[in-house]
């Protein structure tokens, strides 16, 4: 197609009403996943990994709201299962929990997570070639999803310690993914700056979409200090990080501060874009710990509060509701004219909202195509000949306030002209 496209013109493009039709529709893949705990593989790279999932009692029947729960340095997703407790949450709740394993090996059976451009918490940084965990937690949430198991739209990440600034990375990186994001002793809005670790690296958290964020952090955690430290991998305190998200969500200002319990107080940041919210929740006293865990940690546990509940509840409260798939096709065909052959396109839309069609092949805007419509073009390619080939289309439509965009091709066959 390389020659043909280099000589194609677009001749003539014209609008004609179709009769109405019935959207078309495919219908969510059936989940497979048990009810209970069970092992899911997961690929990348040519390497597969196993990771725990745990479904509700009653199974998986429609796509449901999915929770990443992300262990600490030097833990498991096991063992973060036992310190968050989500999977009674998630048989009462309805949603699925998976609690995946970072990829870098730390200790005897016990991993850190290889978060973008930040050393490990021994000083040193990953090792080469180690696992991309942005790639490896995206694949999990796509797998889910694909499979009928996860809702588009409805994916959630929280994370204690290492987990939480590696929940903060994916918020930065796959906005486009997750809807929520709730760090315990860990929330970061992008890398710390390595000249001055005070600030944030320029640069280093560019969400595509706003994220609502909630962060719990107690003011003695003395691992990821609450005022910051002069660690590279951690850095600017908890305040410059809620206030960095408050900024990447457009929220207003001054923050709101509310009494949650008598070590608990809540900092929230109003009117924040496409529905998101920003709060702290902060824990006078509290250690580098999970309020309300029954598991043994280091440092003071707040038990007036049952961080878990409440992350949930955050969760369930900021689902985006995913855009409408859109419904275009797309045919073509070739003629003769004049002893040279012309393509035909015809993009008809489907869909009950008018979308956007451009033609890439050669690059030509077909301009808006009405609900129920068709969209008719000739292409003259200035050859007598050409070989089969495809037209591919671009289709963007918008419906509930969310942008959906899709790739259309349209095959033709080989034609010659005398």
């Amino acid at each position: 197609m390389t020659a043909l496209t280099a000589t194609m013109a677009l001749a003539l493009a014209l609008f004609i009403p179709a009769s109405p039709a019935t959207a078309a529709t495919s219908p969510d893949a059936n989940c497979t996943l048990p009810p209970g705990t069970s092992s899911l593989p997961i690929e990348l790279s040519g390497t597969t990994y196993q990771v725990r999932v745990h479904a509700p009692a009653g199974g998986v029947t429609a796509p449901a709201p999915l929770v990443l729960d992300l262990h600490g340095t030097d833990s498991t997703g096991s063992s973060q299962a036992a310190i968050s407790g989500f999977d009674a949450l998630s048989d009462t709740k309805g949603f699925i929990v998976a609690n995946p394993s970072a990829g870098v090996p730390f200790g005897a059976g016990t991993f850190a997570w290889n978060v973008p451009g930040v050393p490990l918490t021994s000083g040193a940084n990953p090792p080469a070639g180690s696992r991309d965990e942005v790639a490896f937690l995206s694949a999990l949430i796509t797998t889910l999803i694909d499979a009928g198991c996860a809702k588009s739209g409805s994916v959630a990440v929280t994370g204690y310690s290492g987990g939480g600034r590696m929940a903060s990375a994916l918020a930065c990186a796959r906005a486009d993914l997750i809807s929520a994001v709730a760090p315990v002793g860990g929330v970061r809005a992008g890398r710390a700056n390595p000249t001055n670790v005070s600030v944030i690296e320029a640069g280093s958290c560019t969400p595509s979409a706003p994220v609502s964020v909630l962060a719990v952090h107690g003011t003695a955690d003395y691992t990821n200090q609450y005022n910051g430290n002069t660690d590279r991998r951690w850095g600017y305190s908890v305040d410059t990080a809620m206030a960095a998200w408050a900024t990447l969500d457009s929220c207003d200002t001054p923050a709101t501060i509310s009494t949650v319990t008598s070590t608990v107080t809540e900092r929230s940041y109003p009117g924040c874009a496409a529905g998101t919210d920003v709060a702290l929740l902060t824990v006078a006293g509290g250690g580098h710990t999970w309020p309300g865990t029954n598991a043994r940690q280091d440092g003071v546990i707040d038990r007036s509060i049952n961080a878990s509940a409440l992350i949930w509840e955050f969760f369930a409260a900021h689902q985006r509701t995913a855009p409408p798939k859109v419904q275009v096709t797309a045919t073509a065909g070739t003629r003769c004219v004049t002893g040279k052959v012309f393509l035909t396109l015809n993009v008809k839309n489907d869909d009950v909202v008018p979308v956007q069609a451009t033609l890439s092949n050669p690059t030509k805007e077909l301009g808006e195509i009405a609900a129920r419509q068709t969209a008719f073009s000739v292409i003259t390619t200035r050859q007598s000949s050409v070989a089969s080939g495809t037209l591919n289309i671009t289709v963007t439509s918008e419906a509930a306030g969310q942008e959906s965009t899709t790739q259309v091709p349209a095959s033709y066959d080989a034609r010659t002209c005398s």
